[in-house]
């Protein structure tokens, strides 16, 4: 810190508790951050402001608002010793509100006796609250005391009653009175506003004072429910004629006064009979000002409203001023005020601005950036109990294992394994082992669930270790064959550890895990779908399913999952392969696909649900990324080689043989390189239409018309600059940014027609004769019949050159304002087609002349139906390779200049579209100072 300035140097502070005062007092500039001790026991056993209450809450300051009192005490109108209690002989005395973080995190706003104007605070937690999530900590840090100063003096002190149509008289008196008239001076500072908004939301009648036009103007536009007539001068005594006047000579009920001298004497004299005068000033209190006693002859009282004895004990009025602020924010009578907000280096200037009085609202000093908020959707992981205890009928089995780590990564504690062999490989006993040695409580049980009593054995082990949470059915059994193949004793073999195994499991469930949880089956899609030759084992899990919804119709836990094949792990990987294999249309689902589906399985409500993985016959490959084998089959086909090759009857050709094997030789091997090339350049190695598609978000490019510009759908810069780098990468075609914000889809298909290709390609598509030779006739006949490959290799394109030949040729005198056939106009103005009938020499002559405007694109096609319906001769403006673009006012000159040679004087209606209004704007100008 710079003992010099008081500034800074860096953008954090760089002790861990410092607060703001003067070393002059009286001295504004002498405003300093000084080091203070470390909040914690020192304030916690000198804390005089808690009462009954002394424990208090450590808090990070964000924000500190600035009030008067803080002002009075920096300039020395105020001194320390009319503080209450010791905050006088305190070396931090400033402050009395704040907005920050809890040391829990939570976001709080609070009141404090003193000491805000700091890094860090202790507050007392009764006049602490959190702040809604809807408001910032700024927006929170203009409440606390202004609401709790306005509902002290109008509520608790002044007993201010509610009109009939209030909330408050309706709901929580049970009423119907009139309300009561106040005037509260400077409306537009903090406590102003926040007394205004109560009186209000409480049906009251209200008048109050300002001291210049544009805070009159904000409170108006803030409360309209105040008028001209309602509104007095703060600067002088006019505002107690204005209140005898609108009150007929009856004054108000209450008085909310801040303002000395003979200000406050005439507010004296505003009350009415019975009224109350709430003095929330402190500088008559303090200079012992006299106040003439005559004025308590109307049956009125004086009420010095000192918020800060608050905090000297903890009495009723303490939690009644808590306790309404709390229900206005929720019933929304409490809302943030203006902030005017200065960085913690602007100590002198927030001060001065806070005594100049000019401010609307709260003055507050940032000590710290509020973090945005960091939460993100996500799924929540479903947890295990660890205290109780999960069973795992066919736990052994590997998708068994895989399920119990993840049960116990999920916090289970308590696993029981179920298998009729028991444990029977290395890595069953492994799991087992390491589980235990870390604590797990783990048994291996060979109970039958078949078997009505092994079912019940089985709930008994489990529940000695715990209440049972769950129990998991992976049992399963195949006997595949086609039906005329099957026997009942398949079928029953199939059945008992599905069918059988559930059902006795539900019925001894019922009274031995009372706790249940889950009740999961894993089901198989060879029942919802069917699988060729699983009749038997199709039947078994329908029957399991109707088992389980038969669970959850009786209020029970009960859940099946149809699980397509299972990667990794399982009968797939043992019987058929690997994770690669095709199983009825669908391919392995790996394990952690399947433990990541169960999450979101076991907190949705239905009975039933699958997973599974569809296998796709689509081969898709990337054009940079074609292997030089494939290139072959994918270009030549196999017809092309075999007609190298001389092989007549390509079919007959066993599928091994390799090129080597049919003959080729070094000329067959650079023929067919020759080959590929010419091909690659004869084909298009990227659709146009699709990349640019791709680009926009498009994704049905045949539905967007024609005549739709890149612009009117949605391309941004971003989109533009990829756009651009397309046309010039791949079709060698070099166009503005204007250019391609008006280039129609119509233009595109044009283009994709002409010509254009990826040469990268060509470049590593260069076969060796090795290679070349290594390639067998089976894999090019496969390749070929799968149709593998980038399909844009098969699109047939011409020469760019033609495009740029045609797009130079373009000539079209009868309209030239941006068609679909051009790129950029050629002319800036063009006459369009409308409902006048005369010809084009006539119009010249007919007035007035409309004119359009193009918007940000430079061309009008958009604005053309709107010409087709105007009956008077139409002129369009638009941009062209000579229009000066480096102001709106160069352009608007150079339109000028244009119009004039079809009319040299007006009228003239001007008509803008979107940018183009700017320019009509500006050209009217110009015209008219010409």
């Amino acid at each position: 810190m710079d003992a010099t300035s008081g500034k800074l140097q860096v953008g954090k502070l760089q002790v861990e508790h410092a607060y703001i005062n003067t070393l002059v007092r009286g001295d504004l500039s002498s405003l300093r951050w000084i080091e203070g001790r470390p909040l914690g026991g020192y304030y916690n056993n000198n804390n005089k402001g808690g009462g009954d209450n002394d424990k208090t809450e450590l808090c990070s300051v964000y924000y500190a608002p600035l009030n008067f009192r803080d002002v009075m005490l920096a300039t020395g109108k105020l001194p320390p010793d009319a503080l209450p209690g010791d905050l006088a002989g305190q070396d931090c005395i400033l402050g009395l509100e704040f907005s920050g973080r809890d040391t829990k995190g939570r976001r709080v706003m609070g009141m404090v006796a003193a000491r805000s104007l700091a890094t860090t605070v202790l507050a007392d937690p009764s006049f602490l609250w959190e702040v809604p999530e809807k408001w910032s900590l700024q927006e929170a840090a203009t409440i606390p005391v202004v609401y709790g100063t306005s509902y002290y003096a109008l509520i608790v002190r002044g007993q201010m009653k509610p009109g009939e149509s209030s909330y408050y008289a309706l709901i929580v008196r049970g009423q119907m009175k009139p309300g009561e008239s106040v005037l509260i001076h400077a409306g537009s500072g903090g406590v102003g506003q926040a007394s205004i908004a109560i009186a209000l939301h409480l049906g009251c009648r209200v008048f109050t004072t300002v001291g210049s036009q544009a805070k009159r103007d904000f409170l108006k536009k803030t409360f309209p429910q105040l008028t001209d007539d309602h509104i007095g001068n703060s600067r002088d005594t006019s505002f107690e004629q204005l209140i005898l006047t609108q009150t007929n000579g009856r004054g108000v009920d209450l008085v909310l006064n801040s303002l000395a001298g003979d200000q406050l004497e005439a507010s004296v004299r505003c009350l009415a009979n019975g009224g109350r005068f709430l003095e929330i000033g402190k500088v008559d209190l303090s200079n012992n000002s006299p106040l003439g006693m005559s004025v308590f002859l109307k049956n009125t009282s004086f009420h010095g409203i000192l918020l800060d004895a608050l905090f000297d004990t903890d009495t009723a009025e303490k939690k009644q001023v808590m306790k309404l602020v709390s229900e206005g924010i929720k019933n929304g009578a409490v809302r943030p005020l203006m902030n005017t907000v200065f960085a913690e280096t602007q100590i002198e200037e927030a001060f001065r601005f806070m005594a100049s009085g000019k401010h609307i609202g709260k003055v507050s000093l940032q000590i710290r950036e509020e973090e945005s908020s960091r939460q993100q959707q996500a799924q929540r992981p479903k947890a295990a109990n660890p205290d109780k205890t999960y069973v795992l009928v066919g736990g052994l089995g590997g998708f068994g294992l895989e399920l119990t780590k993840w049960l116990i990564f999920r916090g289970a504690t308590k696993i029981v394994l179920t298998s009729r062999s028991g444990i029977r490989t290395g890595y069953q006993s492994l799991c087992v082992r390491r589980w235990r040695e870390s604590g797990i409580q783990v048994l291996v049980s060979t109970a039958d669930c078949s078997d009505q009593k092994g079912a019940v054995k089985l709930l008994q082990e489990a529940k000695q270790l715990g209440p049972i949470g769950g129990i998991f059915n992976l049992a399963a059994v195949l006997r595949d064959a086609m039906m005329e193949n099957q026997s009942e004793a398949d079928f029953k073999t199939v059945v008992r550890p599905k069918v059988t195994a559930t059902k006795n499991l539900d019925v001894a469930s019922r009274s031995l895990a009372t706790e249940l949880d889950y009740f999961v089956c894993f089901s198989s899609v060879s029942c919802g779908r069917g699988n060729a030759g699983q009749a038997n084992y199709g039947l078994a899990n329908s029957a399991m399913e109707r088992i389980c919804e038969s669970r959850q119709s009786a209020g029970l836990p009960g859940l099946a999952i149809q699980w397509g094949a299972i990667g990794d792990v399982g009968l797939i990987l043992e019987t058929m392969g690997g994770n690669d294999t095709e199983v009825g249309g669908t391919l392995p689902q790996r394990m952690s696909s399947c433990l990541a589906t169960m999450d979101i399985f076991l907190q949705q409500p239905a009975p039933v649900v699958a997973s599974m993985v569809l296998a796709e016959k689509r081969k898709t490959t990337n054009s940079n990324q074609v292997s030089l084998i494939d290139a072959v089959a994918n270009i030549l086909g196999v017809d092309a080689v075999a007609n190298i090759l001389g092989v007549k009857d390509p079919a007959s050709v066993p599928a091994q043989a390799s090129l080597a094997d049919l003959g080729m030789d070094s000329l067959m091997g650079s023929e067919m390189g020759s080959e590929i090339k010419q091909t690659l350049e004869r084909n298009n190695q990227v659709s146009l239409i699709d990349a640019v598609a791709n680009i926009l978000g498009v994704k049905d490019p045949a539905s967007v018309p024609a005549q739709a510009s890149l612009a009117d759908l949605g391309m941004d810069s971003l989109m533009g600059s990829e756009i651009k780098q397309t046309l010039e990468r791949n079709y060698d075609l070099v166009l503005s940014a204007q250019e391609i914000r008006a280039l129609s889809f119509g233009r595109l298909q044009e283009l994709s027609a002409g010509g254009g290709g990826d040469a990268s390609l060509q470049e590593q598509t260069v076969l060796s004769a090795q290679e070349i030779r290594a390639l067998s006739f089976g894999r090019l006949q496969e390749l070929s019949a799968g149709g593998g490959g980038d399909a844009s290799l098969q699109e047939q394109t011409t020469d760019t050159a033609a495009v740029k030949q045609q797009h130079n040729a373009t000539n079209n005198d009868q309209l030239q304002y941006g068609n679909a056939k051009e790129l950029m106009p050629r002319k800036a103005l063009v006459q369009m087609p409308s409902k006048s009938s005369s010809s084009s020499t006539d119009n010249k002559l007919m007035k007035p002349v409309f004119v359009l405007l193009h918007p940000i694109e430079g061309v009008v096609n958009a604005l053309q139906e709107l010409a087709q319906q105007i009956q008077a001769p139409v002129y369009g403006l638009q941009c062209t390779n000579e229009t000066p673009l480096s102001s709106i006012g160069d352009l608007a000159s150079y339109y000028v200049k244009q119009l004039k040679t079809v009319q040299n004087e007006g009228p003239y209606t001007l008509v803008g579209y979107s940018f183009g209004a700017c320019v009509a704007f500006e050209m009217g100008v110009q015209m008219e100072n010409n």
